[in-house]
């Protein structure tokens, strides 16, 4: 089993300062996450499991699943979101990867095909087999509203709710919509990812890129390069997987 050195390099744009920190990882890496007390998260596809280091490059949780789950957000670390299309249910984990509230979405719904975590109460589910998306109370187990969306939703990667629209992504599109099911906008893009909300500002993350959508319905990127092969963001940093190496960039006000 091939070992991967991983090691996040933080690097100042106003000073040009860089500085190093080794992480072990001995298989493949599907995804990368941070949050905004600089907590990296891995996934690895070998046995499915979530691994948490904290800004020191120490090990500070590891959980395994029998299935394939989808890590929604990390913004609150005390509350970690976790979805299984093929299980067709959430997860949800504390700081130390513990699970502390489970979820069956069968009972419930049709198919579902994403989650979006709106709070500490409330989330956004897009039921491709009814073709709805539908605001869910889940402290209370009841249904706030439903929203119809005639379209197919099988291709649906993530997608984002704020502010009455839908924001929606695809590996090969990202769209908005007004919850009433008319489109704003949309654009082709390369490889799809995951949205990200800063603010009222919403983030398209690919594999090599994150651009920036604004109210203005610009679009545009904000971080690239060819040969990054993850790239993730939080709050300040935007984080990238080179070869081998994770580093964190800040980002200028």
């Amino acid at each position: 089993m091939k070992r991967l050195s991983l090691i996040f390099t933080f690097i100042c744009s106003a000073l040009f300062a860089q500085k190093e920190f080794p992480i072990i990882i001995k298989d493949s890496i599907r995804d990368v996450l941070i949050d905004d007390y600089e907590n990296i998260y891995v996934y690895r596809n070998s046995d499915l499991s979530i691994l948490k280091y904290d800004s020191l490059g120490h090990k500070k949780a590891q959980v395994m699943f029998p299935q394939p789950f989808k890590i929604q957000s990390v913004e609150n670390p005390l509350n970690i979101f976790l979805f299984s299309e093929n299980g067709q249910e959430i997860k949800i984990l504390d700081q130390n990867l513990n699970e502390i509230q489970y979820l069956n979405l069968y009972q419930k719904f049709g198919h579902v095909k994403a989650v979006y975590s709106q709070d500490l109460q409330f989330i956004w589910v897009l039921d491709s087999a009814r073709k709805q998306l539908i605001q869910y109370n889940y402290r209370e187990d009841k249904i706030i509203n439903i929203f119809p969306f005639d379209m197919d939703l099988s291709t649906v990667v993530d997608f984002i709710v704020y502010q009455n629209h839908l924001y929606l992504l695809r590996e090969k599109c990202f769209s908005v919509y007004k919850l009433k099911g008319a489109q704003k906008y949309s654009i082709d893009i390369d490889n799809g990812k995951r949205l990200r909300r800063v603010n009222d500002k919403i983030y398209v993350i690919e594999q090599n890129t994150i651009s920036l959508y604004t109210p203005a319905q610009l679009f545009y990127p904000v971080f690239s390069k060819e040969n990054f092969i993850i790239v993730e963001k939080n709050s300040n940093h935007f984080l990238a997987l080179i070869e081998d190496k994770l580093y964190l960039y800040g980002i200028e006000k």
